[in-house]
């Protein structure tokens, strides 16, 4: 499902929710600060509009929708248990609430992201090297060769074989289908 086809689909499940006036958030957060779990309850139900008005600002931020609505509903829940002694301006905090919650997400995803790319770019190069390396010795080539070509310590050089390894298991299993046993380049050998 494309990105705004899943957030269109939520705006209009919220079209079902009567939203809540200002007039009510206020008798609501009274109650709240009462320990009222029904008024809590709607409190959060009656300002779920702001999840998908914040989340629609960050609709092309590389982050999958559904993840920021996610962080966003989780964020007004929270906002919401936070809100002892507030009495006005409830939108611009629970707002406030939600667009940090989901600024955060995207941050983080980015960094992981990176990484994940980081990973991936040395990976091929281990690849690569291998390839040359046998290519050019007419043998496998052993960890701590590997560690000098790539110029990383050894244990950098098989974590990222090992990771390499995990994911190309991972995605050979297809759905309850046994696989012949895969060979481990860890075992055999980095090159086929």
């Amino acid at each position: 499902m494309k990105q705004d086809e899943y957030l269109k689909i939520y705006i209009d499940e919220l079209s079902q929710i009567n939203p809540c006036l200002p007039e009510e958030n206020l008798s609501l957060l009274r109650k709240v600060s009462l320990g009222d779990e029904q008024a809590r309850a709607r409190l959060i139900e009656g300002n779920l509009h702001l999840v998908p008005e914040v989340v629609i600002e960050y609709e092309n931020s590389g982050a999958q929708v559904g993840d920021l609505i996610q962080e966003g509903n989780v964020a007004l829940m929270d906002a919401v248990s936070a809100l002892d002694g507030l009495d006005a301006g409830l939108e611009v905090f629970l707002t406030e609430r939600i667009r940090a919650a989901v600024e955060e997400f995207i941050r983080l995803e980015g960094v992981e992201t990176l990484a994940s790319r980081k990973l991936e770019d040395e990976a091929n190069r281990l690849i690569n090297l291998t390839r040359d390396f046998e290519a050019e010795h007419e043998r496998a080539a052993s960890l701590a060769e590997l560690s000098e070509l790539m110029g990383l310590p050894e244990d950098e050089v098989e974590n990222i074989m090992r990771i390499s390894y995990s994911a190309m298991t991972m995605g050979d299993k297809s759905a309850g289908e046994e696989k012949a046993p895969q060979r481990n380049p860890l075992r055999d050998g980095w090159s086929e």
